[in-house]
């Protein structure tokens, strides 16, 4: 089935219609679509795929309008596929997308505007892989349920390497020039490393570093410097239970002031699955500590549980909660309970 539909928009969409239409025979797969996601946002449009070979192009062009908004709306153009050339299909994928939008009124928050994007990735070989993506949006590329960000040029590249089985490092570099076509422009880049590996038989092991800088930037256009790394551990064999501890730590110096903020997050949760006659259910409990600190210090405590049972037609969630937030000098004390109760009913209509 081909969707109408952008790698540059939220393709998520609840209901879905498809008319198939071959006014060509089997030369392209064209579908007519009709969807309509969760906010009341409609799209309709044509698509049209050909693949040949490694040859894989769709064109889309279609409407999305949302209830409330009188004849407002957004057109959409998008060619999109894969044009990796025949002697280097073995080794490489190379992959694009041109989309062009257009509004159909002026109190839309802009006209419309274009974006493009390439991807350049080499499959695995010898252990290592790497890939390069470019991409270029205007100022005034403001789709509905757009994942990108307008006004944006961006550069990354990535390099995996496997240096032996269960074992994994990937670093990776992105530039991003924002507003290059507006009147404060600012860049920035960032960099990021991780290693995943099997510490020992029954235990994983991942640990990821990153860190991002702002040049020429102003105060109101840059989020400042990060450091961030986390670390997480993995279990589900030696106990029975699927067992995860996650430590998170992020120092954030604000533009100008160099003001330095840094956050800690600790998790320790397990899951394991119960017989409750015959139906399966899942048992899983979790404690978090979170912990701001700038000129003072927030700590806010959650513990919960949340139990699911589900059978082919029913699904049965409880959740039972507690969360406490602590500020220092006193600021700050707050404590609550939660219990949620969540069901759900599925059946062939």
């Amino acid at each position: 089935m081909v969707i109408p539909s952008s790698g540059f928009i939220d393709q998520r969409l609840d209901t879905v219609q498809t008319l198939p239409f071959q006014p060509l025979g089997d030369m392209l797969d064209t579908d007519i679509v009709i969807g309509r996601s969760s906010d009341d946002r409609y799209r309709a449009g044509m698509g049209w795929a050909s693949k040949k070979g490694h040859k894989d192009v769709k064109l889309s062009l279609f409407r999305q309008q949302t209830v409330g908004e009188g004849l407002d709306g957004l057109w959409l153009a998008s060619l999109q596929g894969e044009f990796t050339p025949d002697a280097l299909a073995q080794t490489f994928d190379f992959t694009g997308e041109l989309a062009l939008a257009a509004q159909s009124s002026s109190s839309q928050r802009t006209l419309g505007g274009s974006g493009i994007r390439l991807n350049l990735a080499r499959k695995p070989a010898n252990g290592f892989s790497y890939s390069l993506a470019l991409s270029q949006f205007s100022q005034d590329f403001h789709p509905y349920g757009s994942v990108v960000n307008a006004g944006e040029r961006r550069a990354a590249a990535k390099l995996g390497f496997t240096p032996w089985a269960d074992t994994k490092i990937t670093a990776g570099a992105d530039y991003i020039f924002r507003a290059w076509d507006g009147d404060t422009p600012c860049d920035e880049y960032r960099t990021g490393l991780s290693f995943s590996s099997i510490v020992f038989t029954y235990l994983s092991a991942k640990l990821e570093t990153s860190a991002q800088r702002a040049l020429d930037c102003t105060a109101a256009s840059s989020a400042g410097d990060i450091d961030s790394w986390a670390l997480t551990l993995s279990e589900n064999a030696w106990t029975g239970w699927d067992i995860n501890l996650v430590a998170e730590v992020s120092q954030k110096r604000l533009p100008f002031t160099q003001e330095q903020r840094t956050k800690s997050h600790y998790r320790v949760s397990g899951e394991q699955d119960l017989r409750l006659g015959p139906h399966w259910a899942s048992f899983r409990p979790e404690v978090s500590l979170q912990t701001v600190t700038d000129t003072s210090v927030e700590r806010r405590l959650q513990t919960g549980l949340v139990m699911d049972i589900e059978t082919p037609m029913q699904n049965i969630t409880l959740y039972l909660g507690y969360e406490s937030l602590t500020g220092s000098g006193g600021s700050l004390d707050d404590s609550a309970g939660k219990i949620q109760l969540d069901y759900r009913l599925d059946f062939d209509a």
